[in-house]
């Protein structure tokens, strides 16, 4: 994985953590609670802080997958408690993350960027595509959140990506068959699928890294 650095790290979770609690109450002052969204919002935190601790390094340039952390428990809370993903929360994820990469490659002119932009750019027209096929059974907050997810599974160039999306509907289907299953749901039942993008891609990240 080339040299650690164990205080950049360490500052990147602490970063994550902070960011979190601060826009806490501001983000979900409007949404109702849910012990349900709080534990898979805040699981799914604790593998993102997990998955960045192993990935922060210098030579890399996985800091980038900060401001996708942040945005990982509030994605998850409020698509679970409204089926929809705010609209400023994708573009802030999108600008945030685009101007992470380019920064970093200012500082590390070795570093290439442009197959983690055109993931995002490929996944967010793939989703599109999805969107449109299915008559907006996929939302367009899943499609905005595309770009970001994209951007993230890239990071492995396009295997990751894949794995990616994999992970994602793989672990939506078992979940949609729970609920057939227990008649909690029928055929025309919809849910966030959100949730799942973001777990298939920290679960991808996961996964490729070990291969580092």
């Amino acid at each position: 994985m080339g040299t650690r650095f164990p205080i950049a790290e360490t500052i990147s979770v602490f970063l994550v953590v902070v960011s979190v609690m601060s826009i806490h109450s501001l983000t979900l002052r409007k949404i109702p609670p849910s012990r349900t969204a709080k534990a898979s919002a805040a699981s799914s935190l604790l593998v993102s802080l997990f998955v960045i601790f192993q990935l922060i390094d210098e030579n890399i340039g996985f800091a980038f997958l900060i401001p996708f952390a942040i945005a990982t428990y509030f994605v998850i809370y409020i698509d679970i408690q409204t089926q929809r993903i705010p609209n400023f929360i994708n573009l802030i994820l999108a600008l945030t993350m685009t101007i992470a990469v380019v920064v970093w490659r200012f500082f590390n002119q070795d570093w290439q960027i442009f197959p983690i932009i055109i993931g995002g750019v490929t996944l967010f027209i793939i989703y599109f595509g999805l969107n449109l096929v299915s008559r907006n059974r996929l939302g367009m907050g899943d499609v905005k959140l595309a770009y970001a997810v994209g951007m993230a599974s890239a990071s492995f160039g396009i295997s990751g990506m894949i794995l990616a999306t994999l992970f994602a509907f793989a672990l939506s289907g078992m979940f949609a068959l729970g609920l057939l299953v227990s008649k909690k749901a029928n055929l025309k039942s919809e849910f966030a699928f959100g949730p799942f993008m973001i777990a298939g891609t920290w679960l991808s990240l996961l996964m490729l890294s070990s291969f580092l």
